[in-house]
């Protein structure tokens, strides 16, 4: 506590700080200290340039998960593009590229993060063959593939034709 209370009045006396608040957050790692600082910036609107085409401004808020009324961090930019980048790659966009930036508004106190996302291609099934199986497991294999597969090349598999899809 004492490292606390010496580390709040350094703060105080070295910047433009009216008030210093801690906020404890208990991690695997051990104990995580924020030190929040006012004049304090909050998020505002977060922004996903790029990725809207493909996905729901709601969705991307989800996966990055800032909280209402949160404190704004810029430490905590690269950990969220990287939430952002795993999400993209499990939904096929394995070549998709972020740039994390924030925008500030002094009038307002606020920092509106800006994820600058260039998806790339999405990687498709292109060709489903199965070699060695019987010509009867062959068919009921495509089969049981056949709800995946209908949606995305609009129709029946047969056995020993080639399946290639592009949107």
């Amino acid at each position: 506590q004492a490292d606390v209370d010496s580390s709040i009045a350094a703060l105080k006396n070295a910047g433009n700080f009216t008030k210093v608040e801690i906020d404890a957050e208990p991690e695997t790692e051990g104990l995580r200290i924020n030190f929040i600082l006012e004049p304090a910036y909050y998020i505002g609107v977060v922004h996903f340039p790029g990725a809207t085409k493909a996905f729901s401004y709601t969705r991307l808020l989800q996966i990055i998960n800032y909280q209402d009324e949160q404190a704004y961090d810029k430490s905590e930019l690269p950990k969220q593009a990287a939430k952002l980048l795993d999400f993209f790659h499990s939904d096929g966009f394995f070549s998709a590229q972020i740039h994390a930036d924030t925008q500030l508004d002094d009038a307002h106190k606020l920092a509106n993060p800006i994820f600058r996302v260039d998806l790339g291609r999405q990687a498709r099934i292109g060709k489903i063959d199965i070699q060695g199986a019987p010509a009867e497991e062959t068919r009921r294999l495509l089969h049981s593939l056949q709800g995946l597969r209908a949606r995305l090349t609009g129709g029946l598999l047969k056995p020993g034709k080639s399946y290639n899809s592009a949107r």
